[in-house]
């Protein structure tokens, strides 16, 4: 993928707060790796590629390190350098805490806290962090 468009990752850019990023991002000038787990992650991706962007689309549940791992395995594919990276992938849980299941809030922290932190520290050089 030879470009001389910068490149952006953005997580949860199938729509909401993560798709209005990667939006900026495309009429910005800026090729597209985009990150979701939900069905609407394609029709996304057509729509930015209309901005006249490369847009790659990955499939994947960051909510597990498998997920994240896949999409810095997609990222260091293109051996492209990020120019920027939009980290929005997340889930709530309403209605009363005692009434909510713990496996639920779990996978909530491993998707909006573990994954990010996870997908974060991947791009770091080896000598300047631990495993």
């Amino acid at each position: 993928m030879e470009t001389t468009h910068p490149l952006a990752v953005v997580t949860g850019a199938s729509s909401g707060i993560g798709y209005e990023p990667a939006g900026q991002f495309a009429e910005h000038g800026f090729d597209l790796i985009i990150a979701a787990e939900d069905d609407a992650l394609a029709p996304a991706a057509a729509t930015l590629t209309g901005h006249g962007t490369r847009v790659k689309a990955v499939r994947t549940d960051l909510g597990t390190r498998d997920g994240v791992e896949e999409l810095h395995r997609a990222v260091t594919a293109t051996r492209r350098p990020v120019a920027a990276v939009a980290m929005n992938a997340g889930a709530g849980q309403g209605g009363p805490f005692l009434r909510t299941r713990l496996a639920d809030e779990l996978k909530i922290i491993d998707l909006n806290i573990t994954s990010t932190v996870h997908l974060a520290k991947l791009p770091l050089p080896r000598r300047s962090r631990t495993s």
